[in-house]
């Protein structure tokens, strides 16, 4: 008789993420990105962008695949306030400058 053993396989996904704190996440998938595809679930099960930093969520295969545990670390960051050059002030039935469509910011928002 002869026994074969096949190594485990690591499920791979596309990266989500990074999300703005409150914003509306993706969602996981149950469905790794190899070929075949490794089914399972995840744990915590929804992304939560309610806290800022980053949280890590485990993958588990579906029983009777030969897949391993994996993690995807996902970052919250904290919405960031977008500043501008101040304009003015302007003497009355002058035309006045034109609002910046770009922030200061770096990168620009």
């Amino acid at each position: 008789m002869t026994v074969v053993i096949t190594s485990s396989v690591t499920p791979t996904f596309t990266q989500l993420g990074p999300y703005c704190q409150n914003a509306t996440p993706g969602t996981l998938p149950t469905s790794s990105n190899n070929t075949p595809p490794i089914t399972g679930t995840w744990l915590p099960a929804v992304i939560s962008t309610s806290t800022i930093g980053t949280q890590v969520y485990t993958f588990t295969p579906n029983p009777g695949q030969c897949g391993t545990t994996t993690t995807m670390s996902i970052t919250i960051t904290a919405p960031i306030t977008p500043t501008f050059t101040q304009l003015g002030p302007y003497c009355q039935n002058t035309t006045p400058g034109s609002l910046p469509l770009v922030s200061n910011n770096t990168p620009a928002i």
